[in-house]
């Protein structure tokens, strides 16, 4: 077998032969890392502005081959003598197919085909028994096989950003999927046994036209992070209860006009998103969340706060912008490890003086209110970084403001006296 500086002045040669300016530059310039890296079995051939594959890297033992940001529309037969390759790269190039030969990657367990012109998934992918990870996001596939299926040791696999309008049933095949990305696809409806993926740690399903949810969402016991935002949801069903496991929920731009009570079971959720629904209100229930750390309610309708909502003593982040507010709870201040709020565009006049109580609070954000004064609490806030008063009502600038000495930026535009932005001395 040659050596590997041999291989390495062969790709030189041939880069010269083929005319790849780019590559011959890159090969002559970064020689030293080249070689150390082929001595490794990694080869990157990255934004090469590359259109034929080199022969000569089938002389090479490479594990690991980056090609991503090329130019190729085909790939040659000879593909499969890659026999040791583990991680393969294709993103962003033009391909609409692969070689026969592709099957025998049988090495093969991360493989990276996204940003591509896929319009149907090549057959020699299934044949890939070793695959983990899977990406073929950004493509135009409009269905899928029921091959698929037959990726049986597949635990990632990324198929955001393509055509789908189906999902076939032989995806809850896939015993040892941990996460399934669907997310910017057209899918209405989803096969009742995608539940079935015991392991499922992540599924996103943002982006789509669903207007229901499996009822036997609740066997995804294992699941973490659910997301069901751009949908056309106005409900969750009730089995959603039994995912004790998740942490994250996203349920923006639906249609719900009421926060589901099962929702409020979800012991450990630490972050909820809600906004650009048609919420009018908010269960008292919601208390129950105890280690809710981010609530996302902007762009509803809410008129008014659950009194409750000060029990969930782990907030940190609460977005209550583009809603109707016209009071704030005077117990607010009891949410002491808030550290940014956002009350943009409601219709508040006044603000409690316990707000003087957020003693964690770096962030605030007022403006587009009616507000005429602000509470002297408001000095207080000892570690307040960023405030917001713009397009309010106020008359006068709050003395006190200078005594917040970690505050780096007010803004005040659009009261009744005029400052363009104030940044204080530091």
């Amino acid at each position: 077998m040659s050596t590997v500086e041999e291989q390495y002045n062969k790709l030189l040669l041939e880069s010269k032969l083929l005319q790849e300016n780019n590559l011959n530059r890159y090969l002559e310039r970064y020689k030293d890392s080249f070689i150390d890296n082929l001595n490794k079995g990694i080869v990157d051939l990255s934004d090469r502005n590359l259109s034929i594959i080199p022969m000569s890297l089938l002389e090479m033992d490479i594990r690991e081959l980056n090609l991503r940001n090329n130019n190729f529309e085909i790939l040659p037969d000879s593909f499969g003598k890659f026999k040791n390759l583990e991680k393969l790269d294709l993103e962003n190039n033009q391909l609409t197919t692969l070689p026969d030969s592709f099957g025998q990657l049988q090495e093969l367990w991360k493989l990276d085909l996204g940003s591509n012109q896929f319009t149907t998934l090549p057959d020699s992918i299934v044949e890939l028994e070793n695959l983990k990870k899977l990406y073929l996001n950004n493509n135009k596939l409009s269905t899928l096989p029921d091959s698929i299926g037959q990726l049986q040791n597949l635990e990632r696999l990324y198929l955001d950003d393509n055509q789908l309008t189906t999902i076939p049933d032989s995806i809850a095949q896939l015993q040892k999927l941990e996460r399934l990305d669907l997310w910017g696809n057209q899918l209405t409806t989803l096969p009742d046994n995608i539940t079935q993926l015991k392991n499922l740690e992540l599924l996103d399903l943002s982006n789509n036209q669903l207007t229901t949810v499996p009822d036997s969402i609740g066997q995804l016991q294992k699941l973490r992070e659910l997301y069901l935002s751009n949908n056309q949801l106005t409900t969750v069903p009730d089995s959603i209860v039994q995912l004790q496991n998740l942490k994250n929920l996203n349920l923006k731009n639906n249609q719900f006009t009421t926060l589901p009570e099962s929702i409020a079971q979800l012991q450990k959720l630490v972050r909820l998103y809600l906004s650009n629904n048609q919420l009018t209100t908010i269960l008292d229930s919601i208390s129950q969340l105890k280690n809710l750390e981010l609530l996302d309610l902007e762009y509803n309708q809410l008129t008014t706060l659950p009194d409750s909502i000060v029990e969930l003593e782990n907030l940190k982040k609460l977005y209550l912008s583009y809603n109707i507010l016209t009071t704030i709870l005077d117990s607010i201040g009891q949410l002491k490890k808030l550290e940014i709020l956002h009350l943009i565009r409601n219709q508040l006049t006044s603000l409690p003086d316990s707000f003087g109580q957020l003693q964690n609070l770096a962030e605030l954000n007022l403006r587009e209110n009616q507000l005429t004064t602000l509470p002297d609490s408001f000095v207080e806030l000892e570690n307040l970084r960023e405030l917001n008063l713009e397009n309010n009502q106020l008359s006068s600038r709050p003395d006190y403001i200078d005594d917040l000495n970690y505050l780096e930026e007010l803004y005040l535009d659009g009261n009744k006296f005029y400052t363009d932005k104030y940044l204080p001395d530091i």
